[in-house]
């Protein structure tokens, strides 16, 4: 019964209202078997939501997944199948629902059946209804139905355009589309655009990338602007949509998307460039002025502290201590120097100290902290730094703040940062104002201040000494800010302020730049730096830690990246996850795929290694996780151990390879693929072990494997059947079971033939391969007519395929090649000579002098097999045949000039052919010498390894004494004889037979 209710949800799943007259009506007319009790048993099944008088309410994600059943039956039953008319059952006990609902219907059907065009038209009147008319209750319509649609229909262009003037509509924070990654285009908008309201988001310049914020601009809220940030329209529409115009590293147009309240950045090249919305209005963004950025930073940091002075406010002992954190936070990029109670003659010589020393850069940063009391003089207009001897009512006794801003940009360094956290105002407000001097000479290229006010007595913790502690120790507290990414070394003095300015450094401040900013201090979000052991990178939230590693995962798979960093980003992706730890094994997979495809083999096995090393502590804490990604690592590990020819090691990885799969599979079916191409290696590096029988039972596995997957998806799953399939043939031909190979050849033969037939694309090379070897084997079991009708398909291919490359045009001669031995076979010399003449013809094309590899030895043997197909023709075709063969015979000589030893065999062999024929011809003389040649080949090769060719020898003897016999030299042709006799009736030893 429960199948029976099953397959009648199924069916009604396209319903939106599902009442009884439409039960009935659809069981009548698909399952007539079924009782009525299947209606009654459905009705209070658990696969309704909710029922009622009228009718009854599928489950949400019951309806999905039934859903997904009807369309597989819709795209796999025949056409006469019932299913195919569940549409019009439908349609005819809905006509008077309403439109709206029944067109919700037709598109659900559509989008089930695989026709996602005409779900896409059925929705396009729609949309002209919404957009031209402005029809209000079709929008409704449309954001209640969403849910609803397939998946198929909610990722078409028409429906994302419905729902950009729907969206009002939907429940607030469920917008569907807000967070789509995918590009989606300017021109998807068409005419729409003119539906919707614009709204201003930003775009800035950040080096060679151009950071788009999604966020609308408030145009009444005051906030501070980041350098090199534009603002430009945009139709109001989630994701937000614009082109970026030539822009791109190629040169090329960039569509962008940008979720809502999110920030997307494009890489643009560092020059100007256009932005385009989809109203096609265009917008200018300048280039950004350049900024030497290097990879290593040094720079100066000057602490003063003042811990109070005659007449002052109270004293501040822990100045100095703090001025020391500070620094110390800074130590490994910059040079420290501290000024502890100076009094005004002191700082006489303070532009001197400002200005770089002889082991510092000429242009590095500056950051110069101040903490100690302050007054202001006048109406508050100058702020007065006090020092030890300072007397608070002789303004000439103390520092201006103006006067130290123009020492600091006037040092030569190149981005200046100016910290005063000073502890009293003797105005009694609540800040300092400070405003910089608006002309320097000899400015740095960026220079900012900031400035607190904290009274005596009140904890380091809240002073602007400490807050830069921390800033530098985790970064600011509202992750993520802009300019504290994981993958960014350095900060500028700009994002800095930006946090200040924002709030992020509480109490009153004033804080204020100019210029273009650069590298200023350490990112303690960095994720490649050693984190203290305070600091969890963990806890800086979710899209910290996704950034995070997404950036050390580039960093390891990287070849480039020296092997302290790789070894640094390893630990941290630990520490950021289980999951990210598991992250860095792939990475380390990936590395060592990446060093292999190089030829770097000893690097591609350390890296396998590093991978497998990392991953195994993980497959008892997440084995669901772990363990298909360690056995994708033991599989790359025994890649690389068998490319190093260290084949009992590679069996070894392979097995536990093979034992992490079978495990992961429990977990998770999802895992069968990689457990299958697991089991193919384990059983070809079985039989190189010489352990055939071992690797029949797992090569079996593996068909076992993909056939149960096969079956739920024929589609993806195609290919690995066929290559579990040319494994078992492998293994069958090696323990002599040659039909049962063909048998399973014929099978991935079939499985990829299938597969290209309903894919309309092109033949994939493993079906070409495949249909070679199936000619192979058929004419080994001596069925020469399949062996032939393979081996014609598989030259068709080859033919089809050509394009001209060297590769192609050796592959399609190897085709003509064998097609003509199974021409041969078939007594069809005709057929198999015009064969062997293309095999000819393309081999000596490729030995013209341009080719890279030397083809001459393929086209010896073609030469020869040509030789064999015009003399068994009738008539013989005797001179051709000895043409081909005298041409075989100089290559021959050629290759053994070259390479002396390596074709003698082959020499001694055409020679003696060639004997054959000149003798046919009457050419005795010349068929003496050949012989004669090819005896003397053949004593050399057979003192050598008298087993191999003593045959052969005498063979070629026999031969040249009926040539002797013929031509009156009798004793000689005598002696050949006897030593032909000698040859025969001895063993390879020497000894009697």
């Amino acid at each position: 019964m429960h199948d029976r209710v099953h397959d009648l949800a199924t069916a009604l799943s396209v319903a939106v209202r599902i009442e009884p007259e439409l039960i009935r009506a659809v069981r009548l007319a698909l399952f007539p078997r079924y009782g009525v009790e299947t209606e009654s048993a459905l009705w209070f099944s658990g696969l309704v939501r909710s029922r009622g008088p009228r009718g009854i309410v599928l489950d949400t994600a019951e309806r999905r997944e039934l859903q997904r059943l009807l369309g597989h039956r819709l795209t796999r039953r025949p056409p006469e199948d019932p299913v195919h008319s569940l549409w019009d059952v439908v349609a005819r006990v809905h006509a008077d629902l309403s439109p709206a609902l029944l067109l919700e219907e037709r598109v659900t059907w559509l989008a089930l059946a695989g026709r996602t065009d005409e779900a896409e038209d059925a929705l396009a009147p729609v949309l002209k209804a919404v957009t031209v008319e402005g029809r209000d209750g079709l929008r409704r319509w449309f954001a209640a139905a969403w849910e609803r649609l397939p998946a198929a229909v909610r990722e078409s262009g028409t429906a994302w355009q419905l729902a950009q003037v729907a969206r009002p509509h939907f429940p607030r924070g469920r917008f569907p589309l807000d967070t789509v990654q995918a590009p989606v285009t300017n021109g998807l908008l068409g005419d729409l655009a003119r539906c919707l309201d614009d709204i201003r988001i930003t775009v800035r310049r950040d080096g060679g990338g151009l950071e788009v914020d999604g966020t609308p601009v408030d145009p009444d809220a005051r906030a501070a602007v980041r350098p090199h940030t534009y603002a430009l329209t945009v139709p109001d529409t989630a994701p937000r949509t614009l082109t970026v115009l030539g822009g791109g590293p190629r040169g090329t147009d960039r569509e962008v998307s940008v979720p809502v309240n999110r920030r997307v950045r494009v890489p643009v090249g560092a020059g100007p460039l256009q932005v385009r919305n989809a109203r096609g209005e265009v917008f200018l963004v300048p280039a950004q002025a350049t900024v030497a950025r290097s990879t290593e930073l040094r720079g100066r940091f000057l602490g003063v502290t003042v811990g109070g002075y005659a007449g002052g406010p109270g004293a501040l002992p822990e100045a100095a201590a703090e001025a020391r954190e500070v620094g110390n936070a800074l130590a490994e990029h910059y040079t420290l120097e501290y000024l502890d109670d100076p009094t005004l003659q002191t700082l006489q010589y303070l532009p001197a100290r400002l200005r770089p020393g002889p082991a510092d850069p000429p242009d590095g940063p500056l950051v110069v902290y101040y903490r100690g009391p302050a007054v202001l003089r006048g109406d508050g207009e100058e702020l007065l730094l006090a020092v030890r001897d300072s007397d608070p009512r002789v303004p000439a006794t103390h520092l201006g703040a103006r006067d130290l801003y123009a020492a600091c940009v006037r040092s030569g360094a190149s981005q200046v940062l100016i910290v005063l956290d000073l502890s009293w105002n003797t105005l009694g407000g609540p800040s300092a104002s400070f405003s910089a001097p608006a002309d320097v000479p000899g400015a740095a290229e960026w220079a900012g201040h900031v400035v607190t006010t904290a009274f005596p007595g009140s904890s380091p913790h809240r002073s602007l000494g400490g807050w830069l502690i921390r800033m530098l120790h985790r970064g600011p507290s509202t992750p993520p800010e802009p300019g504290w990414e994981p993958r960014r070394r350095f900060v500028t003095g700009a994002d800095l302020l930006e946090v200040a300015a924002s709030g992020g450094l509480g109490g009153a401040r004033a804080v204020g730049a100019y210029g273009t900013p650069g590298p200023l201090l350490p990112n303690p979000r960095y994720a490649l730096r050693r984190f203290p052991d305070d600091v969890d990178p963990a806890g800086f939230g979710e899209a910290y830690a996704a950034e995070a590693g997404a950036f050390l995962r580039e960093v390891i798979a990287e070849p480039e990246t020296p092997s302290g960093q790789r070894d640094r980003a390893v630990t941290n992706m630990g520490l950021l996850g289980t999951e990210h730890a598991i992250g860095a094994g792939r990475a380390l997979h990936r590395l060592a795929e990446r060093h292999a495809g190089a030829g770097r083999r000893e690097e591609a096995l350390a890296a396998a290694e590093s991978a497998v090393e990392v991953l195994t502590p993980f497959t008892d804490r997440e084995p669901a996780a772990a363990l298909p990604a360690l056995g994708q690592a033991l599989d790359g590990l025994a890649d690389r151990l068998a490319e190093l020819d260290r084949p009992r090691d590679a069996l070894a990885r392979a097995e536990e390879s093979a034992a992490a799969w079978r495990l992961a599979v429990r977990h998770s079916a999802a895992n069968s693929p990689g457990c299958a191409s697991s089991l193919c290696r384990l059983a070809g590096l079985l039989l190189g072990a010489e352990r055939a029988e071992d690797a029949l039972a797992v090569a079996l596995e593996g068909v076992r494997l993909c056939r149960d997957l096969i079956t739920f998806d024929q589609n993806a799953f195609r290919s690995g059947l066929a290559r579990s399939l040319a494994v078992l043939s492998r293994v069958h031909v090696a323990l002599g079971g040659h039909r049962e190979a063909r048998d399973a050849t014929a099978e991935a033969v079939h499985v990829l033939r299938e597969q290209a037939e309903e894919s309309g694309a092109a033949p994939s090379e493993e079906l070409v391969r495949g249909l070679r070897e199936l000619w192979r084997l058929e004419r080994r079991l001596g069925q020469n007519g399949a062996a032939l009708r393979a081996i014609v398909e598989y030259t068709e291919r080859r033919r089809l395929e050509r394009d001209e490359t060297e590769r192609s045009r050796q592959l399609l001669a190897d085709a003509f090649d064998c097609l003509a031995v199974s021409h041969g076979d078939a007594g069809q010399f005709r057929q198999a000579v015009w064969s062997s003449r293309e095999a000819v013809t393309l081999y000596s094309g490729l030995t013209d002098g341009s080719s890279a590899a030397d083809h001459r030895p393929a086209l010896a043997l073609s030469l020869r097999n040509l030789s064999v197909w015009l003399t068994s023709d009738r008539p013989v075709q005797l001179p051709e045949a000895l043409a081909a063969l005298h041409r075989a015979v100089g290559l021959y000589r050629q290759l053994e000039a070259e390479r002396p030893g390596r074709r003698e065999a082959d020499l001694a062999a055409t020679l003696e052919g060639t004997a054959h024929w000149l003798r046919e011809a009457g050419e005795l003389a010349q068929a003496v010498d050949a012989l004669g040649e090819a005896v003397r080949i053949y004593r050399g090769l057979t003192a050598r390894n008298r087993s191999a060719h003593r045959l052969s020898l005498a063979r070629s003897l026999n031969s040249l004494s009926v040539c002797l016999d013929a031509l009156g030299r009798r004793g000689e042709a005598r002696r050949m004889r006897d030593e032909v006799k000698s040859l025969i009736l001895n063993r390879p030893d020497g000894g009697p037979r």
